[in-house]
């Protein structure tokens, strides 16, 4: 009886926790810009292959094995990331900087007496990954065209029936909105 219920719980929690995602957080979290220490990021994550910097543990977890002592690091970050954009003639710039950890952690490493294991290690560690703090603004008054526009131009040479199969995404809910008649 305790097991059903533990298990009902674990699973009423596990459906109230999931959200979904789409195309665009697919995107972002699949385009990592991996930080680590000033050492790692001046040789250019080359020490992912090497090891023996903490940065690497994210990489390859194996790479502490070149640690003889124990060892605590952290590194500062900062980011600046500016975006210029244009529409109709209006530009705007904007920006954010970002001061953060890059990366911190622990490596402890203890030397072992027996002849096969020459040191036991242990290590965690945090290293930023992404920055997801940039932001941009366009506007402008268009007197020129509009969306219905961009629609009926995709829409141009297929039939109302054939909206559905080919644009149904787009040229479709704009036809069955009555912005678009192709």
């Amino acid at each position: 009886m305790n097991y059903k219920f533990t298990a009902f719980t674990a699973g009423l929690l596990l459906l109230t926790a999931a959200n979904a995602q789409n195309e665009t957080d697919a995107y972002r979290y699949s385009n990592i810009q991996f930080n680590g220490t000033a050492r790692y990021n001046g040789m250019g994550g080359a020490f992912g292959a090497l090891g023996g910097d903490i940065s690497c543990m994210a990489i390859n977890p194996a790479g502490i094995a070149r640690y003889t002592k124990s060892d605590f690091n952290f590194s500062l970050l900062y980011e600046d990331v500016n975006s210029n954009t244009g529409f109709l003639g209006n530009s705007t710039l904007s920006g954010k900087g970002n001061l953060n950890f890059g990366s911190v952690g622990f490596v402890g490493a203890k030397k072992l007496d027996d002849f096969d294991w020459r040191y036991m290690h242990f290590g965690i560690a945090y290293n930023r990954t992404n920055f997801f703090h940039n932001d941009f603004t366009m506007t402008g008054d268009n007197a020129s065209s509009s969306m219905a526009d961009v629609f009926r131009g995709m829409a141009n040479g297929y039939t109302v029936d054939e909206l559905p199969d080919y644009l149904p995404n787009s040229s479709e809910l704009a036809y069955q909105a009555y912005i678009i008649d192709p």
